[in-house]
């Protein structure tokens, strides 16, 4: 079976597990409104295997001048941040994470 992308939401301080001993964790999560219907979602993701953590800082820019969100990779895995949400504690974002290619 071919796994594909999937939309993971990730709250701060609970691990999400993504099999294969990876999982996913966010801190600093921020929204930022800017001028106009332009906005910019960030969080920094901790993925974890094996004892090892990767730090991804992430951002998406959303509204009026967007550009295409950009993509982080760590242990094979890409992930894109699809939003943030630091309005309710704990924080929490959403991604598109998608598994190495077998």
């Amino acid at each position: 079976m071919v796994e594909t992308s999937r939309e993971v939401n990730i709250t701060s301080g609970s691990p999400v597990d993504l099999g294969g001993g990876l999982t996913v964790d966010v801190k600093d999560v921020g929204y930022m409104h800017l001028e106009g219907s332009a906005n910019v979602s960030h969080g920094t993701l901790l993925v974890t295997k094996s004892g090892e953590t990767k730090v991804l800082p992430m951002g998406r820019n959303h509204g009026e001048g967007s550009t295409a969100p950009h993509s982080a990779e760590a242990f094979g895995w890409t992930f894109i941040l699809e939003h943030a949400n630091p309005y309710q504690q704990p924080s929490s974002v959403q991604v598109m994470a998608t598994p190495p290619a077998r």
